[in-house]
Order: structure tokens, then sequence, then C-alpha cells
């Protein structure tokens, strides 16, 4: 790929937006990932507690999979992934407001853990799938290699980002910055026609 590639690229509207909110989504799901277990060793110092979370963070994947792929089937893909997207915040939304309120309890995380399983896929599977319609057929493998990026700055960026921010915001409230960037993401796909 070149240069040149990448920007054109980025001068397809639509393309724009869903990288940029794709991305910001990405990055607010590895922040979750470490703030939550943080948070769940911080609380209970159980090993025990921290597998359960894992657990009901990937338990779901199986059955979400095969949900996700029904419904980016029969429905508009664009639409499917922000509604999950919207879900997803208001589920992540409620750990901050719960604990601001003095009211969140273990099973609470377990729970959001649980909804961020079942509709994971969604995006996983329905950005990809949304991709060749926002682009030009010769303009594919830019977009995937971007696509591609998106997770990578994910996997290496984010626990790095979300170790610093637990210590210095608490992990609730970094949790709340995944939840506003499943807002953005949902926000940036209204621009995606």
């Amino acid at each position: 790929m070149t240069l040149q590639q990448y920007r054109i690229i980025f001068q397809t509207l639509a393309f724009r937006w869903f990288w940029l909110g794709f991305t910001i989504s990405v990055l607010g799901d590895g922040l979750s990932r470490v703030a939550l277990t943080w948070f769940v060793y911080e609380i209970t110092g159980s090993a025990r507690a921290l597998g359960l979370l894992m657990l009901c963070y990937t338990g779901p994947i199986i059955i979400g999979g095969l949900m996700a792929g029904a419904l980016l089937d029969r429905f508009e893909q664009r639409r499917v992934i922000q509604v999950d997207n919207l879900v997803r915040g208001l589920a992540m939304l409620l750990i901050p407001l719960l604990y601001f309120f003095n009211q969140l309890a273990l099973w609470h995380i377990y729970a959001v853990a649980i909804v961020y399983g079942l509709l994971m896929m969604i995006s996983l599977a329905g950005g990809p799938a949304l991709v060749p319609s926002l682009v030009h057929t010769e303009q594919l493998a830019t977009a995937n290699a971007l696509e591609m990026l998106s997770f990578t700055i994910g996997g290496v960026i984010s626990p790095v980002i979300a170790g610093l921010l637990v210590g210095w915001i608490g992990a609730p409230t970094v949790v709340l910055l995944d939840a506003l960037s499943y807002f953005f993401f949902a926000f940036c796909l209204t621009w995606v026609r």
C-alpha cells in the first residue's frame, strides 16, 4: 500500500466516519477489558472472581456469533452495528453510574460482561461486511488493511493506556470512556451511507 492509497480512501466520507468510529470503539473495548479486570481483582482479591469475569466475557460469544450473523444478514448492517453500539454503550454506562451512586455489585459487572460477549460479534463481523459497500472495489485491500490496523492499535495501545488511566482516574471512569466510545461510533455511523 502507498500513502497515496490511504490518502485517497480517507477522502471517502462514509469510510472515514466508519473507520474513525470503529477505531475509537476498538480502543474503548481494550480500555474496559483491562479496567474491569483490574477492578474485579481489586475489589475481590479473588482469582475465581476474575475467572468468572473472563467466562462472562467470552462464553456468550458463541451464542452471540450465531445471532450476529442472522441479524447482519436480515437487516441493514449499518443499523445493526449502530444499535449494537448503543446497547453496549448503555450497558457499560451502568458500571460508572452504579459506582457513583455506591450501588455497584459484582454481579452488575458480570451482567455487563455477558451483554458485551453476546453483542461483540455484531461489530466484529459487521465491520468487514459493511466495508465493501463504503469503498470502490479497488480500494478494498486498503480498507481492510486499515481495519486490521484498528484492531492492532486496540490490542497494543489500549492495555497501556488503560493501565495508566486506571491508576490516574480509576477503573469505573475508564469504563465510562468505553461507553462514550460506543456512543461515538453510533454517532459516526449516522454519517455512513
